[in-house]
């Protein structure tokens, strides 16, 4: 199975937060094939289409993530989507370096790598919990 099959059955069977780890694990695994990609000496055209694919996933599971904290009412929605937005910024900015061929310079993929994991430590797992905790006093456990 594939991640994309695995997270539209944890959407589809109402585990959320569980689809949105596995969307952080294929983000993940994207930053360290762009870092495998660039010790191996990959042309420009492979890192700008890996970037972009990681960039283009990064779209959707922030929107993703966002409208599911805001429908839940998460509090620190403006600051999270903000964080979203800053990491998009630096994900485009290496796929414009890539793009310029300005690989040795600017783009440093473990950079990215340590952005990513701040982020998820930082706004994901604190806003996943509250969500959990959420679901529990409810009964429910629509988020697992």
């Amino acid at each position: 199975m594939d991640d994309a099959s695995t997270i539209k059955v944890l959407t589809d069977c109402g585990a959320i937060t569980a689809a949105l780890r596995k969307e952080h694990s294929a983000i993940e695994g994207g930053l360290q094939t762009l870092g495998e990609a660039v010790l191996a000496g990959a042309d420009k055209e492979v890192l700008v289409q890996i970037v972009s694919t990681v960039v283009d996933f990064c779209v959707a599971h922030f929107a993703n993530e966002e409208q599911m904290l805001s429908e839940s009412g998460y509090s620190e929605i403006d600051a999270h989507a903000a964080a979203h937005r800053r990491l998009l910024k630096a994900f485009r900015a290496a796929r414009t370096a890539v793009g310029d061929g300005q690989l040795e310079a600017t783009l440093d993929v473990s950079d990215l790598l340590n952005d990513f994991h701040d982020h998820v430590a930082g706004f994901d797992r604190p806003a996943h919990a509250q969500l959990l905790r959420q679901d529990i006093e409810r009964g429910a456990g629509s988020h697992l």
